[in-house]
């Protein structure tokens, strides 16, 4: 008798896991990042969203802080972003930002953000000396 239900319990559970696998892959259309590999990268679909410009004032002021300028680096704009799911979403900016009284800089910039919404800047880096608007 306990070998009947154990058969029985384990057709249930695959029949349900089936049933789970067939519902992810219908919903696919729906949601872009089912099935998708964690390392992908994905371009942003407007990088004038108040949420990635938000984003990007962060990692500028953040980077602000760590540099000490007291408030003097600022985001000129963005030119281009994606985003990468993993535990939360990493954004990959690529944006320009000056010190007061200076030219604008090109810079690529990771900002991490959780599930709680908290940001944190993982990566700020100079990739031009500088761009004349």
């Amino acid at each position: 008798m306990d070998f009947e239900k154990s058969t029985l319990l384990l057709i249930f559970l695959l029949a349900c896991t089936a049933r789970i696998v067939s519902s992810n892959q219908d919903d696919q259309a729906e949601a872009p990042y089912l099935g998708v590999f964690i390392s992908e990268w994905f371009p942003l679909k407007d990088i004038c969203d108040p949420k990635i410009q938000a984003i990007a004032k962060f990692a500028v002021e953040e980077q602000g802080r760590r540099i000490g300028d007291d408030g003097q680096f600022t985001l000129v704009n963005v030119i281009s972003g994606e985003e990468q799911i993993v535990s939360g979403i990493n954004y990959r900016l690529i944006l320009m930002a000056a010190l007061k009284n200076s030219y604008p800089r090109m810079y690529q910039t990771i900002v991490y953000k959780n599930h709680n919404q908290k940001r944190e800047l993982i990566l700020f880096e100079r990739i031009s000396d500088y761009v004349r608007t």
